[in-house]
């Protein structure tokens, strides 16, 4: 069905909705509908909002706070509204610490709504269709650039800090990727776990005292910010990240750096250029640059 659009307004332009689709769901004039786009970038139109996805697991006494780690995390990124967690027996102290840990740290927007001695309900209280994309992918950038900075210096004791807001980010981003069905959301999923995966080997490096004087954060920190331009469709920045990258394994190659630590720092270097590949396979804007 074509439909023609008019201006609607100083600043506003609309569509004339057909009457059989109005009356097939029960519409009229006033009424609310719901907008929301695809990964193709179209716009999908619908009478109803999407339903709320609501979870209820039941665990005992000797679920390892590591599993509740995860069950929490896995709701959360896939778009769960309500999460109930229920023991029969009731919980332990080291599971209620973990439930909230988790939550604190790494879940913007879930919070504790309800708690009992058996059950623990968890709400999203924030609309994740009105989170910024863009500003999640520069608060990322931001974040990661200050890591380098910190490593470059020889002094990163803020890293582990700065490491938990790099996990807040990219669970929020693939959240929302989730929740939204937003466009591009390939692509954005694997730029997000990039930068969480730089981040996390960044945090490891920042540990180990005879890598800090090692120069190389500067380099990486340079193919970072190009691996972004690349990103954007840059071909001549994707070619100049791949020549860091090639120098910076030479480099390492040459050096007495013991092997754990040039093998993160090569990580580094790979997910780096996977960054700027996208500039490759994919056309459009980029928050990033």
């Amino acid at each position: 069905m074509e439909k023609r659009i008019f201006k609607f307004g100083e600043s506003s332009a609309a569509v004339i909705l057909p009457k059989k689709w109005m009356e097939k769901n029960g519409l009229k004039a006033s009424d609310v509908i719901y907008l929301s786009e695809d990964q193709a970038g179209g716009l999908v139109m619908a009478a109803k909002e999407s339903p709320r996805q609501d979870v209820e697991k039941v665990i005992d006494r000797r679920t390892s706070s590591n599993f509740i780690n995860r069950l929490i995390g896995i709701n959360y990124m896939y778009g769960t509204y309500k999460l109930r967690i229920y023991s029969q027996e009731g919980f332990t102290r080291s599971q209620l610490d973990s439930i909230e840990q988790r939550i604190s740290y790494d879940c913007p927007g879930f919070e504790i709504t309800n708690q009992s001695d058996k059950d623990v309900i968890i709400e999203d209280l924030t609309n994740i269709k009105e989170v910024n994309m863009d500003k999640i992918m520069l608060r990322l950038r931001s974040l990661i650039n200050e890591e380098f900075r910190e490593m470059t210096k020889g002094d990163p004791k803020t890293i582990p800090k700065v490491e938990r807001l790099v996990n807040r980010f990219f669970m929020l981003g693939i959240r929302y990727i989730n929740v939204t069905q937003a466009r591009d959301a390939m692509k954005f999923s694997s730029v997000l776990q990039d930068m969480e995966t730089i981040s996390d080997r960044m945090y490891i490096l920042s540990s180990k005292q005879g890598v800090r004087k090692f120069d190389v954060f500067e380099d990486l920190s340079k193919q970072f910010e190009l691996s972004l331009k690349g990103f954007a469709g840059d071909l001549d920045a994707v070619e100049k990240v791949s020549d860091i990258r090639a120098s910076l394994i030479s480099k390492l190659d040459k050096s007495d750096i013991d092997k754990l630590s040039a093998y993160m720092i090569k990580d580094i270097a790979n997910n780096i250029s996977n960054i700027s590949e996208f500039g490759l396979r994919t056309e459009g804007s980029n928050p990033l640059g």
